[in-house]
């Protein structure tokens, strides 16, 4: 028993150093911090509203290519931030994989953007939960300075136009996110 007591607190802190990490990255201590240390990063810091315009985008794919991510005339978008170590993100996947399959054949587009991991990981992670739509790395922090995500998951959904109608914090049901798509598809017969 001696040597594992020796052990005792390096694995403490270990553990209180995974826990800190997750609180910081999912409750957007990291932003403060970044704006404390530079300062605020400008106009573009305000998050986005309903109604509002998405901003330009592009993302890096899990090949290193680049590629700008905007909603397709006549289709709505479903737009959802994660990361691969985030629980609530590992809770929602199944449910965008079955959104997926159930929308297959509407004028649905559903987009993953990983939060800065490594392609490996996030490839693993589309692979376990049966991921078949296209999935981004946001290695620029696009979503935090552009989209004003500090909570993940995040869902943002909008119509061919690029106007966010719909923008949830933390994750939801396979039943929520039907909603949503369905209130968009709606929304896209008065627009079109």
């Amino acid at each position: 028993m001696q040597p594992l007591r020796s052990w005792s607190p390096v694995i403490a802190i270990f553990l209180a150093a995974l826990v800190l990490l997750a609180f910081v990255h999912r409750h957007g201590i990291k932003v403060l911090a970044s704006e404390l240390l530079f300062g605020p990063q400008g106009p573009e810091r305000a998050h986005l509203s309903i109604g509002q315009q998405m901003p330009g985008v592009s993302f890096v794919d899990l090949l290193g290519n680049r590629t700008a991510v905007a909603p397709q005339k006549g289709r709505v978008l479903v737009l959802n931030v994660f990361a691969t170590w985030c629980p609530d993100c590992n809770q929602e996947a199944p449910a965008l994989s079955q959104l997926s399959a159930a929308y297959a054949h509407e004028p649905v587009d559903i987009v993953g953007i990983d939060q800065d991991e490594y392609p490996g990981a996030v490839l693993k992670f589309a692979r376990t939960f049966a991921w078949n739509f296209p999935i981004y790395i946001d290695h620029e922090h696009q979503t935090q300075r552009l989209l004003g995500v500090h909570f993940i998951p995040a869902t943002f959904v909008m119509d061919d136009r690029g106007r966010i109608w719909a923008d949830v914090a933390g994750p939801l049901t396979l039943p929520q996110m039907r909603q949503l798509v369905q209130a968009g598809l709606s929304r896209l017969s008065t627009h079109t």
